[in-house]
């Protein structure tokens, strides 16, 4: 994989099979090779924010996961889905309203709740023991606006390895954007992704 390399790929909507394509699609332009995750636990990290349904274009969309999931099984890997979300709501019901419990159901991805599996300390930040263990993240942000980083895609996302009230915490030390965006921008080092696949078929202001 070309590690400077970005690709752009036109999908009108969620169907599954032009999805998969895709995702795909895009894959193959970065040069990514998928024969590297056989027999390897594959962490598909979404944006998990809240309990937003789908079509609120909040959250990463259950399609999306699915079709991500379906490459990466296809592929020879275990996969893996987790996030933690801003912890306002239940765990539970963020699963269940996001669609992507039922996604995993029906996959047969395997749920991984940060939360329930503890943290562990990495660069001075105590991240999610599944992103730790995993032997591959393939981070699916959702493509959004954002109050204080202006935007949120693969930078922002790999904040969600930070579980629960550790959140917060992180938002009081740092209120300003510029400092938040510097702490973002070392978890993302600390965690390097091996791919980010952005879902940007439905984009939303949420400001």
């Amino acid at each position: 994989m070309n590690p400077h390399r970005t690709a752009m790929v036109a999908q009108s909507d969620y169907e599954p099979s032009a999805l998969e394509r895709s995702i795909r699609r895009a894959i193959d332009l970065v040069e990514f090779d998928l024969s590297s995750v056989r027999g390897k636990h594959v962490l598909l990290k979404p944006n998990m924010l809240a309990a937003y349904s789908p079509a609120m274009a909040v959250t990463t969309h259950p399609e999306f996961v699915a079709a991500a999931g379906r490459i990466f099984a296809g592929a020879g890997a275990e996969v893996w889905v987790g996030d933690s979300p801003n912890g306002v709501q239940s765990i539970d019901s963020v699963w269940k309203t996001t669609g992507i419990r039922e996604t995993c159901a029906r996959e047969g991805l395997i749920e991984k709740p940060f939360e329930s599996a503890g943290s562990i300390e990495k660069g001075g930040f105590l991240i999610s023991r599944v992103a730790i263990e995993a032997d591959f993240i393939i981070n699916l942000p959702k493509f959004k606006t954002h109050s204080l980083t202006v935007m949120t895609l693969a930078v922002k996302n790999m904040f969600g390895c930070i579980c629960g009230i550790q959140k917060s915490a992180f938002h009081q030390r740092h209120p300003g954007a510029y400092d938040f965006s510097r702490t973002c921008v070392q978890i993302a080092q600390e965690m390097k992704p091996a791919l980010s696949i952005v879902d940007g078929v439905i984009a939303v202001d949420v400001r």
